[in-house]
């Protein structure tokens, strides 16, 4: 009885490779599109946005802070230019509102290093990050100290 039960189908096997192909070629496509999204994305360094300008704090964000509303600060609405770029030392990737970038000078808001390149929205298209990382502070290494490890 047993014999009869663990007896497979003649078409058993056809069926398995059959799913695994169709699996293989679903897949196949998949990363496909998700490589030509990200090569989309990639050519996409700045886009038009709207954002907010607190004339009291000299400020231009994309989010109003509750602050400036709550204490009745002068609010503009206005449309300004996003760039986004990414740090060669470390990796991180951040965007920048109109020309804040000079004010920045720069730098990296991770490491502090000046080694800004444009990229695409999210990081696509971003450079390979430089193997010298011996001069970034502990977090941005990806380790965190707690303070018994540092006594």
């Amino acid at each position: 009885m047993q014999g009869i039960l663990d007896r497979k189908s003649a078409f058993a096997e056809m069926e398995h490779e059959q799913w695994h192909s169709e699996n293989a070629k679903r897949i196949k496509r998949m990363h496909e599109e998700a490589e030509a999204a990200e090569e989309e994305a990639a050519k996409i360094t700045s886009m038009k946005v709207s954002a907010f300008h607190c004339k009291d704090c000299k400020v231009t964000v994309e989010r109003l802070h509750p602050f400036c509303k709550q204490h009745g600060h002068r609010i503009r609405k206005v449309e300004v230019m996003k760039h986004f770029f990414a740090c060669r030392t470390c990796g991180n990737v951040m965007d920048v509102l109109g020309n804040s970038l000079k004010g920045l000078a720069g730098a990296c808001s991770r490491c502090g290093r000046q080694d800004l390149v444009r990229c695409g929205i999210n990081g696509a298209g971003k450079p390979d990050v430089r193997r010298n990382r011996k001069h970034l502070p502990v977090q941005a290494e990806g380790f965190a100290m707690s303070a018994q490890c540092q006594s």
